[in-house]
């Protein structure tokens, strides 16, 4: 998935393994919700000039590398601590 400048991505699924591969000075922010599912608030009387349209966001499609690499490393987080296989 590649996600341009000033776009929002709006979610990974459960158990989703990611890497983020950049080029040059970058930053983000990544959000981890724990009780339930991302949904976004509901627009109500403000209407669309309030908050962002479902249309702004970005839903994540697999990909699948094939190729072989001498080393990598998993790096999981499990109740709130980050932990890291290496292969």
């Amino acid at each position: 998935m590649i996600i341009k400048q000033l776009r929002i991505e709006e979610k990974l699924q459960l158990g989703m393994k990611f890497n983020v591969g950049v080029e040059g000075p970058s930053r983000g922010y990544i959000l981890e919700v724990f009780d339930a599912h991302f949904n976004l608030p509901y627009l109500g009387p403000i209407g669309a000039n309030g908050l962002a349209n479902p249309r702004d966001f970005l839903t994540p499609v697999a990909l699948y590398e094939d190729r072989e690499v001498e080393t990598y490393t998993i790096v999981k987080k499990f109740q709130g601590k980050l932990f890291a296989a290496h292969q």
